[in-house]
């Protein structure tokens, strides 16, 4: 579906995009690093939870990569005074996505990048943008360019978690190289018995500067493995069967780099920390139990509503228990005995 569409519309990988949002405890350690248990309690812990919203994109030749849009509760920072952001920001209640943040970031700095891009490099200034089915994310009518040759095309929900690109590990990977910026950063001002102090000291001016970093750091080659199975299978319809191929991710370069940050960890700290340790951290775990969008109709929510949301398994949570059941059965035979 997606290549007939593509060569229906003469359009190359280049022009050919996906993004997608992540929230991001931007201040959050390890639960290890918080020495004493009594500090978990004291006044000003809530600050470890301070939360933004990031949307990462690029296009399938990784040739583009978008500028990163982080939405935080602030509408004007005062950290951000005479500071030149490297990337954009907005605002909501809580944080979060909405529709009318997502229609006009679509409008006003996703499809004048694309077209800036595309005339660089003298290719034709017609692009689709993959999108999963997020409440936050305005129907496809509302997502066209005002000369309709860069608009939306939405994936089927059944397994947009397995083929999204930027879900195959590419969020996974700049969380983590940010939070190896974060815990760097840390570190190097200031020693373990006052590492609380300096998290409370950090500001979003550091943080786009640390999450800055962490997105350059994203190759290329990283970014074209992220797009292989949705450009493999290009067959996928509501009722489709997903391909085993597609199940069975290959994680090695979020492992890599998951080792890389317990190294750091447990070189900087007296805890030992584990690779399932980095993985709960780089998780996000409350973020993804408050994985909830509102829309521009839902700002008349209360905190105290938004807080009893019905938390929900993330889409990481059942990826990694849906990998390990399949291992399982590969370890045991069990697809050669159901053949």
């Amino acid at each position: 579906m997606l290549l007939e569409k593509m060569e229906k519309e003469e359009l190359t990988k280049d022009q050919l995009y996906n993004v997608d949002e992540t929230g991001l405890f931007y201040k959050n350690l390890p639960e290890k690093t918080y020495v004493l248990s009594s500090e978990k309690n004291a006044p000003g812990i809530k600050s470890y939870k301070q939360r933004i919203t990031v949307l990462l994109g690029t296009n399938a030749t990784g040739s583009h990569k978008l500028k990163p849009l982080i939405i935080g509760k602030a509408a004007n920072p005062r950290c951000f005074k005479n500071f030149q952001l490297p990337l954009e920001y907005n605002h909501s209640k809580n944080a979060w996505m909405t529709t009318d943040i997502f229609k006009k970031w679509f409008h006003h700095s996703f499809v004048p990048q694309v077209k800036k891009f595309l005339a660089s490099k003298n290719i034709a200034q017609k692009a689709i943008l993959l999108l999963d089915n997020a409440p936050s994310h305005p129907p496809a009518e509302q997502l066209i360019s005002e000369d309709g040759k860069i608009f939306v095309l939405y994936m089927p929900p059944n397994v947009t978690p397995l083929i999204q690109p930027m879900d195959q590990n590419v969020i996974r990977i700049t969380k983590l190289n940010y939070r190896a910026c974060l815990l760097s950063s840390i570190l190097s001002t200031t020693n373990n018995s006052d590492i609380i102090t300096a998290i409370k000291n950090i500001n979003l001016k550091e943080v786009v500067i640390n999450l800055t970093a962490a997105w350059n750091k994203i190759d290329k080659e990283m970014i074209l493995k992220c797009w292989k199975n949705i450009l493999k299978e290009d067959e996928f319809d509501d009722e489709d069967e997903i391909p085993l191929s597609i199940l069975m991710r290959d994680d090695l370069d979020i492992n890599v780099r998951t080792k890389e940050l317990a190294l750091l960890l447990n070189t900087a700290d007296t805890n030992e920390y584990s690779l399932e340790d980095i993985q709960r951290w780089n998780r996000d775990e409350i973020t993804d139990n408050e994985n909830y969008s509102v829309s521009s109709e839902d700002t008349n929510l209360t905190e105290n509503v938004i807080e009893t949301v019905e938390a929900k398994i993330s889409d990481y949570e059942a990826l990694e228990a849906l990998n390990k059941t399949i291992q399982w059965a590969a370890d045991n035979d069990i697809f050669e005995q159901v053949q």
